[in-house]
């Protein structure tokens, strides 16, 4: 492991904004520091990129705890929202700025500065004035710009945010393409999950302070590890329950009826437990067993572009939110009963008495 955060703590006028933080970076992988606003992400990178000394806990690099480094001799790149592009200066001369703070000959300046714009698609912008580039072409030029010196690692926090959708969406695309063809061991801070698992090897989700799960993007989003993550996610479709067959699979009994789990995990019978349904289901005209099917009256269906989110309401109260493909759509109505077959549930967090 090339980085090594251990337990960093940091409290700001008397709160804690960081618990303990610990976590690990292999060379080459991109780490997405995932997590609400207030989370703790941009203090987190600031604590590494030297920008605020830790109360508690170590910064190790290749070894080397960076605690009492400065930023400046970290060898540490950043990028952020607001591109920080000198407005004097035009394209070529703000990739170059940090290849001539190194004091590199004039002639490999100027060989890095165009293999780096050729990188991010902005060869024969070299004389333009940065003030008439587009959003996503001062970010890219941004980017060359934090490339050009090579780091040994580059910190992005929200580069995207001030971005529209479209363009954010292309620019993410690039820049996971960019970063992967130089092998460029990155952190990257987001409150999007799109983002995070788009560009991300693995994710780090943080909450008050504290990372609550870490996994690859598919991982964390299949398995979340509590209610929080689930509901960060976008994953609302949650019930709590009772286990009825210790299984495995297990049985569990909700106020929508009762749901086979997925996987080989095997829960003690009587266990109150908190369930997540997929957000996928397939209607069906009467129940075709006695699991794993929901009942209850449409509320609202809105169109999604691709499909159709209905929001069912079922028995006790609770309103879930299925997706579902045009065809299956033709028959449903506000107002009226639907039946959906769901795919076995995943068991999220036991729940106290």
């Amino acid at each position: 492991m090339i980085l090594q955060i251990q337990d960093i703590s940091k409290w700001f006028e008397g709160t804690q904004i960081l618990r303990g933080v610990s976590f690990s970076l292999r060379e080459g992988e991109i780490l997405s520091l995932l997590g609400p606003s207030g989370s703790g992400k941009t203090t987190l990178l600031r604590v590494i990129a030297g920008l605020e000394v830790p109360d508690a806990g170590q910064v190790l690099f290749d070894g080397r705890d960076l605690v009492t480094v400065p930023p400046h001799r970290r060898g540490f790149g950043l990028m952020f929202q607001e591109y920080a592009l000198f407005p004097h200066k035009n394209v070529s001369e703000n990739v170059a700025f940090g290849l001539r703070m190194q004091r590199l000959a004039a002639a490999e300046t100027a060989r890095r500065v165009a293999e780096m714009l050729d990188l991010v698609g902005m060869t024969g912008f070299e004389q333009r004035d940065v003030n008439r580039l587009s959003g996503g072409e001062r970010q890219r030029v941004a980017l060359a710009r934090s490339l050009a010196p090579r780091p040994r690692l580059l910190m992005l926090d929200e580069p995207l945010g001030a971005l529209d959708r479209a363009l954010r969406e292309r620019l993410l695309v690039e820049l996971r393409d960019i970063l992967r063809r130089v092998g460029q061991t990155a952190i990257y801070v987001t409150h999007d999950q799109q983002e995070a698992f788009a560009l991300a090897d693995r994710v780090l989700i943080m909450h008050e302070g504290q990372i609550v799960q870490a996994g690859t993007p598919e991982a964390v989003y299949r398995r979340p590890a509590n209610e929080f993550v689930a509901r960060f996610l976008g994953l609302t479709n949650l019930l709590p329950g009772r286990v009825v067959e210790s299984g495995p699979p297990s049985v569990v009994q909700t106020g929508a009826g009762r749901m086979t789990t997925e996987g080989q995990e095997k829960w003690p019978a009587n266990e109150p437990v908190l369930v997540l349904l997929a957000q996928t289901a397939t209607p069906c005209s009467a129940p075709q067993m006695d699991h794993n099917t929901i009942q209850g009256v449409v509320r609202e269906c809105t169109f999604r572009g691709k499909d159709y989110q209905v929001a069912v309401q079922v028995a006790g109260g609770e309103t879930l939110h299925f997706d579902l493909h045009d065809e299956a759509t033709k028959s449903v109505i506000t107002g009226q009963d639907i039946t959906l077959q769901v795919p076995p549930v995943t068991v999220i967090s036991t729940l106290l008495e």
